[in-house]
């Protein structure tokens, strides 16, 4: 698992973008606002809301985050916003990221699995992550190496904060210390020789 989510997405998510608008630099009172304002906007979409709800609620959401990166935007802008919003969250596939429990399915793999995650990696939180699977690992008993690497993003590349605006910037594509931890592992694993 590299960088593999341990949690539901309602979970994530509010956990990525409080990170990631901390290393932007938004204040921890606007931050708290647009946590807020995802898991009403979550808890909406899993009590089936009317649109208008869903709505009047994404306003909400868009406004705060817009107010938490300092944007000003055209009404036309902002409208737009509110329906990509509203059309990107209650697609399927978000609708299944969103309440999918990866922990219900790691308790049931029967072999070996790596979990690695990144102290910088912003997206995948690996306190929040790893912890989730070392309580699958605890309660299953199942054979889950869990490491922590650090000063490593969500792409395993060095960085500095892990902001996402760094991943073009960093000219190792992937971590090589990695590379060969997961290479020995596969052979230990294996009994590779």
């Amino acid at each position: 698992m590299l960088a593999g989510p341990g949690v539901a997405g309602f979970e994530l998510l509010p956990v990525q973008q409080a990170l990631l608008l901390h290393v932007s630099g938004a204040d921890g009172e606007i931050i708290d606002r647009v946590i807020d304002a995802s898991m009403s906007f979550y808890e909406l979409m899993q009590a089936n809301a009317s649109d208008e709800e869903l709505i009047e609620q994404m306003t909400e959401l868009i406004t705060v985050q817009f107010l938490a990166q300092h944007l000003e935007v055209s009404e036309e802008l902002f409208e737009q916003a509110i329906e990509e919003g509203i059309s990107q969250m209650t697609s399927p596939w978000m609708r299944f990221f969103l309440y999918y429990d990866p922990a219900l399915a790691l308790a049931q793999v029967t072999c070996p699995v790596l979990a690695l995650n990144g102290t910088k990696d912003l997206q995948v939180d690996a306190n929040q992550n790893l912890s989730a699977i070392e309580a699958v690992k605890s309660s299953t008993g199942n054979d889950i190496t869990i490491i922590e690497l650090e000063g490593l993003n969500h792409l395993f590349q060095p960085s500095t904060t892990g902001s996402i605006a760094e991943y073009a910037q960093i000219e190792i594509t992937f971590d090589y210390d990695t590379l060969v931890l997961m290479g020995n592992w596969i052979s230990e694993v294996t009994d590779a020789e």
